[in-house]
């Protein structure tokens, strides 16, 4: 297949991905720019991708691009998952994807940096639910230890009784629901964690 941008043929590069499984990519000798069928540049790993695109550069666009597959105009876009400096040619009809030199490195950056941060966002709410569970666990022990000391007054025990009892409900209820928080915290944070060092033990 010949390269949308300058029109030269392009070479397969062999790419694997997390879960082991081979499959080729596209790549411009002349240009380094890049088509990837449909799916395929997810399945890229973050390492490998920066290794494959190692400098920030843009080839400027000749006007229009044509798909190398079907020859239909690629269509620009742009979604959340991309950083705002890029934007990349999709074709419509087979799903596949053009980018420019330098582009796959800018995606996969971003895509590394945005994991650190989902893993320093999860730490900070490991730290915070745990913080506020074990504060709540203590007020529902104070409301256990405040009905046996009401019981000692029988006058009032059956006044304060109903106050003391949804006090008790409400302090273990929310006890419970900062413990699910943590719970789910630290099983995200694991897999981040997974995700990291699945990523270095490859690269190593």
């Amino acid at each position: 297949m010949n390269c949308p941008n300058c029109d030269i043929e392009m070479s397969k590069v062999e790419v694997v991905d997390d879960n082991g499984q081979d499959f080729e990519i596209d790549n411009c000798n002349n240009c380094g720019a890049f088509w990837f069928d449909q799916n395929e540049l997810h399945r890229v790993p973050t390492e490998t991708g920066l290794k494959l695109d190692p400098v920030f550069f843009r080839t400027t666009v000749p006007g229009r691009l044509k798909c190398p597959r079907d020859n239909t105009n690629l269509a620009e876009f742009h979604d959340a998952n991309l950083p705002s400096s890029i934007s990349l040619h999709r074709c419509l009809e087979c799903r596949g994807i053009f980018l420019f030199r330098g582009q796959l490195h800018a995606y996969k950056d971003f895509q590394k940096q945005r994991l650190y941060k989902d893993l320093e966002f999860s730490k900070k709410s490991v730290r915070i639910s745990a913080v506020v569970a074990v504060f709540f666990f203590l007020a529902f022990l104070l409301a256990v230890y405040s009905e046996n000391i009401i019981k000692a007054d029988t006058i009032h025990f059956q006044l304060y009784k109903p106050v003391v009892e949804k006090f008790q409900l409400s302090t273990f209820l929310i006890f419970l629901g900062f413990m699910i928080l943590l719970m789910t915290g630290i099983l995200f944070r694991h897999s981040l964690y997974t995700k990291i060092s699945f990523r270095k033990k490859k690269r190593g």
